[in-house]
This record gives C-alpha cells, structure tokens and sequence, in this order.
C-alpha cells in the first residue's frame, strides 16, 4: 500500500513522504491515527504540486536567510546597561533583549531558535553571538 504522511513518523519517513507501507500497518495505524492518507491518483497529484510548491518556498526562505545574514555581518547592535566599575553588568542581556533591540533599531525579525544564545551577557564590550545558521552577529555592551 502506498501512503502520503502528513506527519513525521519515527522509522518511517517525514511529513509529505510518499512510502510504501504494508496493508496492515497503512490502514489500521497510518490512516487509523491520522498519520497518512491513501495515494491515489488525485492524491499523488496533489501531493507532486505540493512539493514543488515546498520546493519553490524552501528556495525563496534560503535567499532571504541569505539576505539576512550578510546584512547582520556589517551590524553592530548597541545596547546600553548599567554595569559595575569593572564591567560587570547588573542584569545579563538575554537572549529576547538582543532580539527586539535588533527588531526596533535595525527592522530585522529572528526566531529565538536563530540566536545560539546559552546564558546572559555578563561584561561590558563587544560580544559575538553565533548564529544557527554558522554566521554570527557582533553586539556591543556600553556601560551607563
């Protein structure tokens, strides 16, 4: 039996896979639980312009995230914090401060996911955050 997931199934494929199943397994698991639908010809159709359509969208995402990256290169994001006379800062600068500062001063949008943030900022000075996608992002902690 030949089924569409419309999820991902651990062992048997991604989301949008067309596999090969065993009748049992497709019909009293997959489509018994919502996991598959049947492929048939309508839905074999479907499911080819679906992909194309993925495919065209992954292509455009890939373009922008590609955009995005070489303008974050040449950004220096600015935050101001008060901070000890060591350069120690009173509050870490976490993960969401850097987001929307980058949002509000530099009208670019991450995920969380997209910033490989572990723990606050701590010191004062030019910090570099490592990106998801291998790039990475230069910001600078000004003491007030």
């Amino acid at each position: 039996m030949e089924v569409i997931l419309l999820q991902d199934v651990p062992k048997i494929g991604r989301k949008n896979d067309l596999k090969q199943v065993k009748e049992g397994f497709g019909r009293n698991f997959l489509l018994k639980r919502g996991l598959a639908i049947e492929a048939t010809t309508q839905t074999k159709t479907e499911y080819e312009k679906r992909l194309k359509l993925n495919t065209a969208e992954n292509a455009k995402n890939q373009e922008l995230k590609k955009l995005v990256r070489e303008k974050l290169k040449n950004i220096v994001l600015i935050i101001k914090a008060k901070a000890s006379d060591k350069g120690h800062l009173f509050e870490g600068i976490k993960k969401e401060i850097v987001l929307k500062t980058l949002a509000r001063d530099h009208k670019i949008i991450l995920d969380d996911s997209d910033l490989l943030l572990d723990k606050p900022i701590k010191l004062t000075g030019e910090t570099k955050i490592p990106l998801h996608d291998g790039g990475e992002l230069a910001v600078k902690i000004i003491a007030t």
